[in-house]
Order: structure tokens, then C-alpha cells, then sequence
């Protein structure tokens, strides 16, 4: 079992499809071995993973990631992170 079959279910999704796309999934989900809600399910959270992990993932180039090591290593501080270090203190009430 996996940890998706072992989880209690809670809430419920309901998807309105052409019957092509239903036989596509049915068809799929068969081969997968996974009836079809679990397969739909495995499929959503594995799309929406991938979409969540690129959101959060910032990739940058050599030189990109060169500027931006520069930077940590800067001694003193700049006038604009100071400012944007107050705005961000004032508004998490610190």
C-alpha cells in the first residue's frame, strides 16, 4: 500500500471530462496498474509537485550566481538593504 492509500481520505474532487478523456485515463491508469481515482490522484500531485518545486527553484547563470556571491561577501551593507531590511522589520512588527 502506498502512503496515498494509507491516508485517510477527507475530501473529494469532482472532474467533468469528455468520454475520450476518461478512456484515455482509464486506459492509462489499467496500465499502470492503479484504478482510476488513484491514478488521477498520483498524476495531479505529481504535476503539482513539479509546478511548486519550479516556483521555489531560482537557477542562474555563471555569471549570475558570481554577482550574487559578490554580493554576500560585501562587507558593509548597501543604503537599499538597510531600507529594505526596516521595511521588512516594520512589517512583521520586530
Amino acid at each position: 500500500m502506498t502512503t496515498l492509500e494509507q491516508s485517510k481520505k477527507e475530501e473529494k474532487l469532482d472532474l467533468l471530462l469528455t468520454t475520450e478523456s476518461k478512456q484515455r485515463l482509464q486506459q492509462a491508469a489499467t496500465l499502470a496498474g492503479l484504478d482510476l481515482s488513484a491514478f488521477a490522484l498520483a498524476a495531479a500531485l505529481e504535476k503539482a509537485d513539479a509546478l511548486l518545486t519550479e516556483q521555489d527553484t531560482r537557477v542562474l547563470s555563471r555569471k549570475q550566481a558570481e554577482q550574487f556571491l559578490s554580493l554576500l561577501d560585501t562587507q558593509e551593507p548597501t543604503e537599499a538593504l538597510l531600507n529594505a531590511t526596516k521595511r521588512y522589520r516594520s512589517s512583521t512588527n520586530d
